[in-house]
């Protein structure tokens, strides 16, 4: 067993390397757009709502080949096969196609799901890389067109193969950079002019 698996020597130094992760731009929802349930989400609902989504997790149920399936039939408890693969660091809202939608930026857990997430990298270059979010709501307002939500609270993102909204996909894939952090000592001692000898007896 290599019990310096992750560490990196530099000049007898030995520190850790940073996780590896992947930044995931995606579209959350589509504002004032009907999605398959006929639940609308207002530009108004969306702007206050816009930030529960901040540390939420994005969970996928994998098939044999690593592919999204569906979303978690308990969500937001996770069934067994379920996986958080990322949580979500960022929200706007933004303009594409001549719609506005709820973009939001996923921090993908590279390191912990390897082939995995090298899968939906392959799903993401050929556009077929789709979401679909979850949220609570206090109550609805029913209009021609579909349910408007009130009180929304998103709770989780699901990757899945057919998205109830049908905007609700993958916009970029960015690889975080490894960090690596080399201690310069003769810095370090000179803070507050430390004494890093002190209590130590120089027999020479």
């Amino acid at each position: 067993m290599n019990f310096l698996g992750g560490i990196e020597c530099l000049d007898n130094i030995e520190i850790s390397i940073n996780e590896d992760y992947v930044f995931l731009k995606l579209i959350l929802v589509t504002l004032n757009h009907p999605n398959l349930n006929e639940a609308i989400f207002s530009k108004e609902e969306v702007i206050k709502a816009k930030e529960t989504i901040i540390d939420a997790p994005l969970i996928i149920i994998p098939d044999l080949l690593d592919a999204p399936t569906e979303h978690s039939k308990s969500f937001p408890k996770l069934d067994k096969e379920a996986l958080i693969v990322g949580h979500h660091i960022a929200s706007r809202i933004i303009q594409k196609d001549g719609k506005d939608h709820l973009e939001v930026t996923a921090k993908l857990y590279k390191s912990r799901y390897p082939e995995l997430v090298a899968s939906l990298y392959q799903l993401h270059l050929s556009g077929q890389l789709f979401c679909s979010m979850e949220c609570s709501y206090d109550s609805e307002e029913q209009t021609t067109n579909g349910r408007i939500l009130k009180g929304i609270k998103f709770i989780g993102n699901a990757l899945v193969s057919n998205p109830a909204g049908q905007y609700s996909t993958s916009l970029s894939w960015e690889a975080a950079k490894k960090e690596t952090k080399k201690l310069d000592w003769l810095q370090v001692a000179s803070i507050e002019e430390t004494n890093w000898l002190e209590g130590i007896e120089n027999l020479n």
